[in-house]
């Protein structure tokens, strides 16, 4: 009976959320798996830091994996340290306090890549044509598209065929 009402719920949700809900649900189903991981792997930081990158419901398993292995080289823009940072001054990200006070040893101790913004990449965000006017996704895409990297994202506005995206949409 529950099952059913729940089949009729998802029904209704909109195509492009639906990747979301899955997350949910299979991180949800997995929570009790995920909780006696090992204490340490390489590349990966336990507590309220380390939940930023890996916590997130909407990451599904294979963006956590590519995060995870140390082999990857994962970069993460200084627009997102922008973002952040902005988005926690005008009190729209009130968690990330501690994370923006850390956040460079952070990124250092997960084996992350700093990608600084560059001229080139400012004036490519301003060019794209694309009718998405965030600024800071802009600038991620502009860095994607030149430097070859693909971005982690279920964010729609990334979905255009200059750039690569995990996980992908169907």
């Amino acid at each position: 009976m529950l099952q059913q009402q729940i089949m009729r719920e998802i029904q209704g949700i909109p195509e492009d959320k639906l990747a979301e809900i899955y997350d949910i649900i299979h991180y949800f189903r997995l929570g009790l798996e995920k909780e006696t991981e090992a204490e340490h792997q390489p590349g990966v930081l336990k507590g309220s830091l380390g939940n930023a990158f890996f916590d997130d419901l909407k990451l599904c398993d294979i963006s956590r994996q590519i995060l995870k292995k140390t082999e990857n080289k994962i970069y993460v823009s200084s627009a997102s340290a922008w973002e952040i940072s902005t988005k926690y001054r005008i009190g729209k990200m009130p968690e990330a306090k501690q994370l923006l006070s850390n956040y460079e040893e952070l990124l250092n101790e997960m084996g992350f890549t700093q990608l600084s913004v560059t001229t080139a990449h400012a004036l490519r965000a301003g060019q794209l044509k694309i009718e998405h006017r965030d600024p800071f996704d802009r600038m991620l895409m502009a860095q994607a598209e030149l430097e070859s990297i693909s971005v982690i994202t279920y964010d729609n506005a990334f979905q255009h065929d200059f750039i690569a995206v995990i996980p992908g949409f169907n």
